[in-house]
């Protein structure tokens, strides 16, 4: 699969650069009525490549979705530490954005106990948290 679907702001293949088997963190809205100021529901999950989970919520989204932010993480090249693989790796930091949030009181939206990748905040609030970890890797932040 070599192509992203067209997201409710443009074309991720060609707006914004995502690879075919490009890893990262996102942020996502289930609509496309972003408002700055607005408290959204925005799920954070992470994924080894971006075009096909966004090709995913294709799917069940047939509109697109509405992406706030990506932190494209790139992969280790050489040898990697025993143990520690590019999964586990973006775990680990999608594990760090969601303490972040919780962290600022954003509540999380989920109907079950335990983890949830769902939270009620607003544009700003989630990408003043991805800004936070540009320094893991290319940060894309999308302007409503």
């Amino acid at each position: 699969m070599n192509y992203c679907p067209k997201t409710s702001f443009g074309d991720p293949n060609t707006d914004y650069g995502l690879k075919e088997n490009e890893g990262g963190i996102y942020a996502i809205g289930i609509n496309d009525t972003k408002s700055k100021n607005k408290t959204q529901t925005i799920k954070i999950g992470q994924t080894t490549s971006l075009c096909k989970r966004f090709y995913e919520y294709h799917t069940c989204f047939p509109d697109g979705v509405a992406i706030y932010s990506i932190l494209k993480v790139p992969k280790q090249r050489g040898r990697p530490v025993q143990g520690e693989t590019y999964s586990k790796k973006l775990i680990e930091i999608e594990k760090l954005i969601h303490a972040q949030f919780k962290s600022k009181k954003h509540k999380q939206t989920t109907r079950t106990d335990g983890q949830g990748e769902w939270f009620d905040i607003t544009y700003q609030a989630c990408v003043k948290v991805f800004t936070s970890f540009k320094s893991r890797g290319n940060l894309v932040i999308f302007d409503p």
